[in-house]
């Protein structure tokens, strides 16, 4: 569960809110174990290390999940940008409305 929600906190981050946010809580947990595991929306915008590391996250079966110590060593997480970075970075999308 925890590997799951950095890949929806991943997201939130990414679009400044998260996925389902519109639908009813009981069916947003429906569309969650029904549809597909969510994906960033801009996808051009994201390197294909962030595509990748969010899918290892994503994964709706737990046991085929990647797990914490095998994440910290992915591609994505060696670019990683300082907090003034980041922090510009979602300033920017917020002001471009995501």
């Amino acid at each position: 569960v925890d590997i799951w929600s950095l890949g929806i906190t991943f997201l939130e981050m990414a679009e400044t809110q998260p996925p389902l946010l519109s639908e009813p809580p009981l069916r947003a947990l429906l569309l969650i174990t029904i549809n597909e595991p969510p994906k960033l929306r801009d996808q051009p915008a994201w390197s294909r290390a962030a595509h990748h590391f969010l899918a290892k996250c994503l994964v709706k079966d737990p046991a085929k999940r990647a797990s914490a110590s095998a994440l910290t060593l992915h591609p994505f997480m060696q670019c990683a940008c300082t907090k003034a970075e980041f922090s510009r970075d979602l300033e920017a999308r917020a002001a471009l409305g995501y």
